[in-house]
């Protein structure tokens, strides 16, 4: 792989991590994650688990993935009918 291109997959990553600010805000949920009591194995998994849910991944999935408000039918709950 050269390094132009390289260069460029690592620009588009962070781009769609959030820029700068996104990777500022990653960084600080790995250090609180990394921060917790626990072995080195939990601590991993805490970081590992703040850095992939992170709260806006929903505002930066592409339009396709996610269903708008109108997409989906609003959801009822059937009552079983009485006995009376």
């Amino acid at each position: 792989m050269d390094l132009k291109r390289f260069t460029q997959k690592a620009k588009d990553a962070l781009e769609e991590r959030g820029g700068t600010d996104g990777l500022k805000d990653d960084v600080g949920r790995a250090r609180e994650a990394a921060s917790t009591p626990g072995s080195i194995k939990d601590k991993a998994l805490a970081v590992k688990e703040a850095l992939t849910n992170r709260p806006d991944a929903e505002a930066d999935a592409p339009a396709g993935d996610a269903p708008t408000s109108g997409d989906a039918a609003p959801a009822t709950e059937k009552t079983p009918p009485s006995a009376a």
